[in-house]
């Protein structure tokens, strides 16, 4: 997860949940430029419309990095950080899986609150 997946990761956030944050927006916006233009996962985790949505693309990130760090050899400069940043990515996998398991069990909690309501408004 480097600089531009964040920045698409914090514009997806945004969207799906309906703050009007122009700053950031303008921010990360700035910091992607021309790559919003282009089709894959970054445009795609950007634009993300809900929860789902935004999980999958992430997912896609997470999958090219993994790629990435499997063609490089040990002994490239570049591995070390290619794991820091696969190490990173997976916490933030662990939060946005949190996050959707979160929402699930409040609107869970909100129909088993309405049957409860109905058993006791309905006696």
């Amino acid at each position: 997860m480097a600089c531009h997946e964040i920045s698409a990761l914090r514009l997806g956030l945004l969207a799906i949940s309906g703050q009007d944050d122009t700053a950031t927006k303008s921010k990360e916006t700035k910091e992607l430029g021309e790559l919003l233009k282009r089709e894959g996962y970054l445009k795609n985790l950007a634009e993300a419309k809900n929860l789902a949505d935004l999980r999958q693309c992430y997912e896609e990130c997470v999958t090219s990095l993994e790629e990435r760090l499997a063609k490089l050899k040990a002994n490239n400069e570049d591995y070390g950080y290619t794991q820091a940043l696969l190490v990173v990515s997976k916490k933030i996998e662990l939060e946005l899986t949190e996050l959707t398991s979160s929402f699930d069990r409040f609107n869970n909690d909100l129909n088993e609150m309405h049957v409860f309501m109905h058993e006791v408004l309905d006696e």
